[in-house]
């Protein structure tokens, strides 16, 4: 479906669980809660420029839900709690222009490998990436000026916060780094 340029809002759950497999967004300033959520025939999703957050459980448990494709230069800030769980996404890379992802966002979507942030990211939220057991990396803009990636593993930029180990990381042996004081709840 192409929802067209004149659609601005969707409210709560507008299409949940139906039988939707591509989705265009293009213009939509408001999306509310769970409007595509477990659209399980749902495999590829293009949002466009003025997409400003992704509500929570916005593509929840869209099993089948292995592309998403951002626009260049858009608006999008914000991802919310659950927006993306348990998805079949392999790999994500956020556009410039996301601030936030909150807690939850990416949770027990098993089949994520790789996770790529902007520099425009000032937070993530606790177990954003709980439950993805095939996370082997992660990988941030050497411009950001909140986080960093250190052979894959997510820190705060300074070092003194470890905010995720990956899951499926291929290490056996970690030795934290001299100057980390904390472990976040992943």
């Amino acid at each position: 479906v192409t929802i067209p340029d004149s659609v601005t809002t969707i409210g709560d759950g507008a299409f949940a669980e139906s039988g939707l497999t591509e989705v265009v967004v293009p213009y939509v300033r408001n999306m509310g809660a769970g409007v595509f959520e477990s659209c399980t025939a749902l495999t590829a999703v293009t949002l466009e420029q003025d997409v400003d957050e992704i509500p929570e459980r916005t593509f929840n448990g869209c099993s089948d839900l292995s592309t998403i494709r951002f626009a260049d230069g858009g608006d999008l800030e914000t991802i919310g709690a659950n927006a993306f769980s348990m998805t079949a996404l392999t790999s994500i890379s956020l556009p410039e222009g996301v601030t936030q992802i909150d807690g939850t966002a990416f949770e027990d979507c098993a089949k994520l490998e790789t996770v790529s942030l902007p520099a425009s990211i000032r937070n993530v939220g606790d177990m954003s990436f709980d439950g993805c057991t095939s996370l082997r990396s992660f990988a941030v803009s050497d411009d950001s000026t909140a986080y960093s990636a250190v052979d894959g593993i997510l820190y705060s930029k300074d070092l003194a916060t470890l905010v995720r180990f990956p899951e499926a990381s291929e290490r056996t042996e970690f030795s934290i780094p001299e100057g980390t004081v904390t472990i976040s709840s992943g």
